[in-house]
């Protein structure tokens, strides 16, 4: 009985607001359905995939196709589900807290999951569904193109046109709209913090699933063959274009394909060990003919049964695919040279299952077929894109039209023009060209600075050479008949040599489907890490294998010297590489000592039924001579070798040379990363020089080995991204040492071997300090993760270091340190009690940090979220002149007004209808103040100053209503009750204003507290992002406010004795501070007690046990004298300090306050 694969296949682009719109995830859909439609056979007959796009993939739609659908594959049959879209996050039910330290769902996010009403598809869900298809029988597959990490922003020099992920889904969601049977799914979910697998579905034996990427990357788009696609989909068809491989295999050679387009994504196996070398949907997907079959369509002409899913490129200019064609009826044991052929047809256009022909001379009788053999892939020139000061780039265009043979352009680099896709880009800006790969700013090789001598002709240089290393990485032979004929096992070291002799060192195989390789500590000493590799011919035929090393330095290696670096292998036979003695990997010494930990090579195998010469692609590293004459002049005994001369010279044609035979030839690439740490320094009684241009100060008491780590290093073995930072416009990873190639550069600091973390304090700080400068305004924090505690934890600040009044770097100081736990260090053995410490550049101006204050502004709303500032005096005076009824926002101790009146237009039932704030308002003002070094009495005085010039008054005929948030409410009392404002506002809104004082020590330790209590899902809500950055921004802030906010305050005393205003007051309170329940009761006092300062007058439980904000208790907030007249109004919502004015908070009840 026939075997049924049914497919779901999922892509959505047009997402409506407010997620994020995406290009290629649609294509993607289509061309894993094409894949399917040719490639699907032998005991399998593909069903008919059911296709769910864009707006058709809403979250019942996705799940109607599971139950409906994939629910009819029985005992035998395939399941597949694909899936192109945004991954991201969303906020856990507390059921799931013991297996989501995070207090996170991964979910994927449906065309109307982020709708009113609407949800993602979490983790859970997507396991039950997984469940129900793979318990009537089915071996169910799942591949997710898409990220899980919750971040919806794009990093800071990340390759790519986009990313797949969306923001964090900061709603809470209820329990009971999860799909019913969740519970008992999510039990066998196994997340832990610093998990880098995919870990979508936990652990099962009943499923397999590839992700698109690690927990703490992103899954990227990217331009290819003229479409948007998603750079895991394309590495993986590219890599199933030869036929089904083991899963381990596919993962492997999907990573090697990735490699070469972007960086920072690792592709992710989710599966049973044992199911690790099954073949990727069974063996469902058929192998590639041995040969091409070509036949005359009366329409298009020739045509062959091969197109871009079997991996045919069509080329561009004279730089085409070309296949021998040999008469009708023979088979390859006939052929051997081109001597045997009929002619040559070129490839003139590709589509998904078959191509049309050019063929030339050859006299083909159009009611025959007839096989052929590709014999010549296309190699053109390196399109670059040129970009920047014009006057730069012109000579760089020059030197290229006389780089190539004979003083003629260069056949290896052409500029990108019209709709030609770039495979680099060059920019000329900042005094120095620089190189990088499209739709990113990472530079590839260090910048060349337009005033060295001769930079244009080196640069030109360069380009060839990169062109010559990026044609051998992408060689392939989409015609082969060898894939998979050669097996490989590879090999790496565990310690150093154990003798003194070279290759004594131990090894171990590599099961899994990551190559890394670290260098190891042995006693004092760091050693070389190597690799071996063990090939058996799994053929009945004679091969030949050779094997290249492609670094980041651009050179290509033939590791292998004798032979031509080519090993001949009998049917049959195992044989280790270079005689079983170790290949060597590293990161260059001056590369390492510039801050470059981390490289990553490509691994290439060349599989031939001939014998060839691999040193053929030798090149020396960059900016070293390449001889293009001798390369030119050398003999071709085969088609292998006439095409990998051509590499490097491409002025070789592609009429075959004399009897030069024809050869099979595949080739297998892999990418292997190689870590070289940073070494360790002395912290304690002295200062601590890590390198590149950071020390770490004496601590009295601390002792502790430190070093710098990458930000990648800093999430393997330890924690992810730290919640809400990573989303968060204005905050990037603080980079210690410029990216290059693959490495991120350095960004975090790693402490071990900790005598004492609680050695560290608020009174004994540790501080580090930069060579690299700040901005004035931007501001540094330093995040830990405390595996002990399973908690994130802001460890310290820290901002520019001025140097007599000049900027003379930056700094940090950390306030606390997180439990050390035991954990694998690079190059070291076993697990080593350790912290690593994650550091963030908070960019002063996008988080609102101070600018020209007071400002009072007339603002509008256009839209939900956007707000828009005219600050120009003059202006806001002459709007304030027409208007009749004004509506005044003043912020609070945290953010600015933006946080409070990005809702002005939003609709919110109210009676039978719907209303919004701005209505009925012929003007909205806001007033933003400087509230760190700056006395509320000031700011109150300075806001009745600006409303007095802006044109109010008693008499003014005007109606004034204010809505003030926390200190802000503060400020307009002040102004209101001593100030005179009375004679002129109509009506005042205070919310969370602790008009009794709050408890918190200073804006800095309420600012941490609360930012550890959101980013481990201790608050009551789920804070919008906007407002975290209010809690960022306020990470510098001065107490004098706060001191004038302590219970009994000399301030607090003054205007608790003010005047009856004689005017309405609406005092508003907020009830949600934190979650309760005894396990969160637990999870809220681990976090404070980390903050034991933080906290005065009164007992963090006993604060956190009254109804308050989280800043300020309902108590305080409603301390007015109740004999005013009229009476003071005083009404309780449930929101946290940071939430008011959200619209299903207070929002309307602020309105019913004003109508």
């Amino acid at each position: 009985m026939a075997k049924k694969l049914f497919a779901l296949l999922v892509g959505i682009d047009d997402y409506p607001s407010p997620v994020p719109k995406l290009g290629g995830c649609v294509n993607d859909i289509e061309a894993v359905e094409q894949f399917l439609r040719q490639r699907v056979g032998g005991e399998y007959t593909l069903q008919k995939p059911r296709k769910l796009l864009d707006r058709e993939a809403g979250r019942q739609a996705v799940i109607a196709g599971f139950r409906e659908y994939l629910g009819q594959a029985g005992p035998g049959d395939l399941a597949l589900f694909y899936y192109s879209g945004h991954g991201s996050q969303e906020m856990a039910d507390p059921k799931f807290w013991k297996v989501e330290p995070d207090r996170r769902n991964e979910t994927l996010v449906c065309y109307d999951s982020r709708t009113p009403g609407g949800q993602d598809l979490a983790d859970k869900e997507l396991a039950l569904l997984i469940e129900e298809v793979a318990g009537k029988g089915a071996e169910v597959v799942a591949v997710l193109d898409c990220c899980h990490s919750g971040s919806g922003t794009r990093a800071a020099l990340e390759d790519g046109l986009r990313v797949r992920r969306a923001p964090l889904d900061v709603r809470a969601r209820p329990l009971g709209t999860y799909l019913e049977g969740v519970l008992e799914v999510g039990k066998a979910f196994t997340n832990q913090p610093g998990d880098e697998t995919a870990d979508w579905l936990g652990f099962s034996q009943r499923h397999l699933l590839l992700a698109a990427c690690h927990a703490s990357e992103t899954a990227k788009e990217v331009q290819h063959q003229g479409q948007d696609r998603g750079a895991f989909s394309v590495a993986l068809l590219k890599a199933l274009a030869g036929g089904s491989l083991t899963y381990r295999d596919l993962v492997k050679r999907a990573g090697a394909e990735l490699s070469q387009t972007v960086r920072q994504q690792t592709p992710q196996l989710e599966v049973p060990p044992q199911a690790l070398d099954r073949l990727f949907l069974g063996e469902a997907v058929q192998p590639r003919p041995a040969y091409y079959t070509l036949s005359h369509d009366q329409e298009l002409g020739w045509v062959m049964d091969g197109g871009a899913v079997h991996g045919i490129a069509e080329g561009a200019g004279k730089e085409r695919t070309v296949l021998a064609v040999f008469p009708a009826g023979s088979t390859p044991a006939e052929w051997g040279s081109p001597d045997k052929a009929l002619g040559e047809a070129t490839v003139a256009q590709v589509w998904p299952a078959r191509s049309r022909l050019e063929v030339g001379k050859a006299k083909l009788d159009p009611k025959l077929t007839y096989p052929a053999q590709v014999i010549a892939t296309p190699l053109p020139p390196l399109a670059v894109a040129f970009e920047g000061e014009r006057a730069r780039l012109e000579p760089v265009r020059k030197a290229l039209a006389t780089q190539g043979p004979g003083g003629k352009a260069s056949l290896l680099v052409a500029e990108a023009k019209g709709e030609r896709e770039p495979g680099l880009r060059l920019l000329a800006q900042g005094g120095a060209y620089t190189l990088t790969r499209p739709h990113s700013e990472r530079p590839l090789i260090r910048p060349l600075p337009f005033d060295e001598p001769g930079a244009a002709r080196k640069l030109a240089e360069r380009l060839e050479h990169v062109a010559r290393w990026q044609a051998t990485a992408a060689l392939a032979n989409p015609g082969s008949t060898l894939e998979g004929a050669v097996a490989v096992e590879f090999y790496r070291s565990l310690s150093g040599p154990t003798t003194r002799k070279p290759g004594s060192e131990r090894f171990e195989r590599v099961r899994g489907h990551e190559l890394r390789l670290e260098y190891r500590l042995e006693g004092e000493k760091w050693f070389q890490p190597a690799f071996k590799l063990r090939f058996k011919n799994a053929s009945r035929q004679t091969l030949y294998v050779g094997l290249l090393v492609l670094s980041e330095s651009f050179e290509v290696v033939v590791p292998l010297e004798e032979g031509g670096g080519v090993l001949k292998l009998e049917p049959g036979q195992e044989l280790w590489y270079n005689k079983g003695q170790p290949v060597y990997t590293r990161v260059p010494k001056e590369w390492w000592e510039a801050g470059i930990t981390q490289t990553q090579d490509l691994i290439k195998l060349v599989v031939s039924d001939r014998p060839f010469d691999a040193t053929l692609l030798a090149q020396p590293p960059l900016d070293s001579p390449f001889d293009r004459e001798a390369a030119a002049t050398r003999s071709s005994r085969n088609s292998l070798e006439r095409l990998m001369r051509r590499v490097g010279t491409r002025h070789i044609g592609l009429e075959p040379e004399g009897e030069a035979e024809l050869s099979d030839w595949a080739a297998l690439t892999l990418s292997v990363t190689t870590l070289r740490p940073r070494p360790k320094a002395e912290v304690g009684k002295q200062v601590a020089e890590l390198g590149n241009g950071v020390r770490v100060r004496p601590h009295p008491a601390l002792q502790a080995r430190a070093r710098l780590i990458g930000l990648p290093q800093a999430t393997r073995g330890g924690a992810n991204l730290p919640p809400y930072l990573p989303d968060l416009e204005g905050v990037e990873p603080f980079r210690l040492t410029p990216p290059q190639g693959r490495d991120a550069g350095l960004g975090a600091l790693e402490l071990s071997e900790i005598n004492d973390p609680k050695a560290v304090s608020e009174a004994q700080p540790l501080e580090l300090e930069f060579d690299l400068p700040l901005e004035e305004r931007d501001r540094l924090i330093a995040v830990g993760y405390d595996a002990k505690q399973k908690l994130w934890l802001p460890l310290g600040f820290g901002g520019p270091l001025p140097v007599k009044g000049e900027a003379g770097g930056s700094y940090v100081r950390l306030e606390r340190l997180p439990t050390p736990a035991p954990a694998p260090l690079a190059g070291e053995r076993g697990l080593i009690d350790s912290v690593k410490l994650m550091l963030f550049k908070l960019v002063g101006q996008k988080l609102g940090l101070p600018f020209d204050y007071p400002r009072l502004s007339a603002i509008t709303v256009p839209e939900l979220g956007k707000v828009e500032y005219e600050p120009d005096a003059a202006k806001v005076r002459a709007k304030v002149a027409r208007a009749k009824k004004v509506l005044l926002y003043v912020h609070g101790i945290l953010g600015h007004t933006k946080d409070l009146a990005y809702s002005a237009g939003s609709k919110v039932r109210l009676g039978e209808g719907e209303a919004a704030l701005q209505e009925g308002y012929d003007l909205l003002l806001a007033f933003d103040y400087e509230n760190i070094h700056t006395s509320i009495k000031d700011n109150g005085r300075l806001l009745r100053q600006k409303l007095e010039a802006a044109g109010f008054g008693p008499g003014d005929g005007k109606t004034l209503h204010v809505v003030a948030h926390s200190m802000g409410g503060l400020v307009s009392r002040w102004m209101v009750e001593q100030e005179g404002g009375k004679a002129f506002v109509d009506h005042l809104i205070v919310m969370g204003t602790p008009s009794g004082g709050s408890p918190w020590a200073s804006v800095q330790q309420f600012a941490s507290t609360a930012l550890a209590l959101g980013m481990n899902g201790a608050a009551a809500l789920a804070w919008p992002l906007r407002l975290v950055g209010g809690l960022l921004g306020a990470v510098e802030a001065v107490d004098n406010s706060l001191d004038e906010m302590q219970p009994g305050s000399e301030f607090l005393k003054t205007l608790g004795h003010s005047p009856d205003p004689a005017l309405p007051y609406t005092v508003i309170a907020g009830t949600a501070s934190v979650k309760r329940g005894s396990s969160a009761k637990s999870l809220v006092k681990r976090i404070l007690d980390n903050f034991p300062n933080a906290i005065r007058f009164v007992a963090p439980s006993v604060f956190l046990g009254q109804p308050n904000d989280l800043a300020a208790s309902v108590a305080s907030v409603h301390s007015l004298d109740p004999q005013r007249q009229p009476r003071p109004a005083l009404l309780t919502v449930g929101s946290d300090h940071f939430s008011y004015l959200e619209p299903d908070v207070t929002l309307p009840e602020v309105i019913r306050a004003l109508r």
